[in-house]
């Protein structure tokens, strides 16, 4: 599994995602999103059965249907989400991409700010390169040449 961070503005970053998982699972890949977001979920609502069994005292509940499920997990006290601790729960993915986390990860891709089009690709080596947004499948490429070099 790679995992790879995608940076920048939360619009343009979750723009790139869905190009990229689009150019990847067409190639075939299994992708998954670990995205995190400051507030809270919006899926847990009151007066769902989610929320009643979590307000009772679960501390995991898992919606399912025929076509999806999820999985709502609470915390004993709020904490700030770790990477670490949620990547293995996408084990079945080639490719992570990672939003919203201020952890270090490598590789990153950072969506430019008033660039337009732009972003760099900063890879686990130190390196960086530039590339545009415009071109999923040239990222695509990379993410795919850095999942073999990671395996």
């Amino acid at each position: 599994m790679l995992v790879v961070a995608i940076r920048g503005e939360a619009a343009g970053r979750d723009a790139a995602a869905a190009r990229l998982t689009g150019a990847l699972t067409a190639r075939g890949r299994r992708v998954a999103v670990i995205a995190a977001c400051a507030g809270p979920l919006g899926i847990d609502e009151p007066g769902k059965d989610s929320y009643e069994h979590a307000a009772a005292g679960a501390r995991d509940v898992l919606t399912v249907s025929e076509p999806r499920w999820a999985r709502v997990h609470r915390n004993p006290a709020p904490v700030a989400p770790r990477l670490a601790d949620l990547a293995p729960l996408a084990r079945e993915a080639e490719v992570v991409f990672a939003l919203g986390f201020d952890e270090p990860i490598r590789p990153c891709l950072v969506v430019e700010a008033g660039a337009g089009e732009g972003a760099r690709v900063l890879t686990a080596d130190g390196g960086a390169q530039a590339l545009r947004l415009d071109k999923p499948d040239a990222i695509a490429d990379l993410i795919e040449r850095l999942s073999e070099e990671s395996r």
